[in-house]
């Protein structure tokens, strides 16, 4: 996902961390479209491109609605 940890630091560990805190479930309970989320680390799967395109598009406004200000999750916030 991301080689250069530079850019945007570690995908690997982003995930584990984000994996061991939990994460995947809290996001799923309340978001239908991330539903069966184990694992950060399985969201490039959930975009890629021979996913269907409305799929692709309620995942990544799950994750964008999650990610803002007033969102649910204020862990979004504090990964930066």
């Amino acid at each position: 996902m991301f080689n250069d940890p530079a850019i945007a630091g570690s995908w690997s560990a982003l995930v584990d961390r984000l994996d061991r805190a939990g994460r995947p479930a809290a996001w799923a309970t309340n978001n239908p479209a991330l539903s069966g989320l184990r694992s950060v680390g399985d969201l490039p799967a959930m975009v890629a491109e021979h996913v269907p395109p409305a799929h692709a598009d309620d995942v990544i406004g799950a994750l964008v609605r999650l990610a803002a200000s007033d969102g649910a999750d204020s862990a979004c916030r504090r990964l930066a």
